[in-house]
């Protein structure tokens, strides 16, 4: 499992990630989801990978590689071997350690330490621990080669898995980057809608009258929906009652509307402490040219011949 969180402490700390990089040792939340994908096999990886609770060399040895440099010094091998509660004496310890660093660097690396490990460890408990039946009679160096490819199979399922963790991470800052651009390109075309609509005219109906007749609108009046919630945002602001956050999910989606920009929006509406009947919204754009109002009803008439009334019975015509 340590080995594991260190492979996605070295995705998370890449360059070319969009996560935050501080060095804190700490993952959010997208991180997070994405650590998840990356250890469950059943709605995550494809590749079948599941971190077990055995402690491999591999996880020990990259939690004392401090610097991440893919090497131990014989400070961090002992230390490492300690973690493992690996019984070696400190004169074996120095001696498999020269032996190993072979250009006498002061250091070795991982293949050069999971060698040592298999020289070292209960050989016959590994593979019993990893459900692989042990031969009878088998010689220690058959059962260091058996163990030897089970790390193999364990460390390369892990690092496809991480592989795909990454994939999926970078498939998902693309689709929230399209999400993006979507939320944006749908503020604009209502923008644009609304100006279109505008350059073909507007009524506006202000108050209700005194029995409620001009305050309603019909069920069904034809208006398409967008043009409803368009017309709905721009002449119920100024009610005192408004609240934006209630109001999102009845204009658009929440992710088509920048939050702070209707708040702004709606806080230099001219319609401001005004009454403004929604009901309008049938004409916008209609090219009306004339409008009427009685104590029962109101007309409105475009110059294409099309006649609209608000009458008693609260419905558009």
């Amino acid at each position: 499992m340590a080995g594991f969180f260190s492979d996605f402490e070295a995705i998370r700390t890449e360059p070319r990630c969009s996560a935050q990089v501080d060095d804190s040792g700490q993952i959010d939340f997208e991180e997070f989801r994405v650590a998840l994908f990356a250890c469950d096999p059943n709605n995550g990886n494809p590749i079948g990978f599941a971190p077990n609770a055995l402690l491999t060399p591999i996880d020990a040895f990259e939690m004392f590689d401090e610097d991440g440099s893919g090497n131990i010094n014989e400070d961090e091998f002992y230390f490492v071997l300690e973690y493992l509660k690996l019984e070696v004496s400190d004169a074996n310890q120095e001696r498999l350690f020269l032996k190993y660093d072979k250009d006498q660097s002061g250091e070795i690396d991982y293949d050069e330490f999971r060698q040592i490990w298999l020289a070292v460890a209960d050989v016959k408990k590994e593979l019993t621990d990893r459900g692989v039946d042990v031969p009878k009679f088998a010689s220690r160096k058959k059962l260091e080669r058996i163990l030897e490819k089970c790390l193999d199979e364990e460390e390369e399922q892990e690092r496809r898995a991480m592989a795909e963790a990454e994939r999926w991470r970078t498939w998902r800052a693309i689709l929230d980057q399209k999400n993006e651009y979507i939320k944006h390109a749908r503020r604009r075309a209502q923008i644009e809608l609304c100006k279109a609509l505008d350059a073909a005219g507007q009524i506006y109906v202000f108050g209700r009258g005194a029995r409620g007749q001009f305050g309603a609108q019909g069920e069904k009046d034809g208006t398409h929906e967008i043009v409803q919630k368009l017309w709905t945002r721009r002449v119920t602001a100024g009610k005192a009652d408004f609240d934006p956050d209630r109001k999102m999910d009845s204009l658009e989606t929440k992710d088509a509307i920048d939050v702070e920009a209707l708040k702004n929006e709606l806080a230099s509406s001219p319609f401001n402490d005004l009454v403004v009947g929604e009901n309008a919204a049938k004409l916008w754009g209609k090219r009306v040219y004339d409008a009427a109002i009685s104590d029962t009803v109101i007309l409105a008439q475009s110059d294409l011949g099309e006649l609209w009334t608000w009458v008693l019975t609260q419905r558009l015509h």
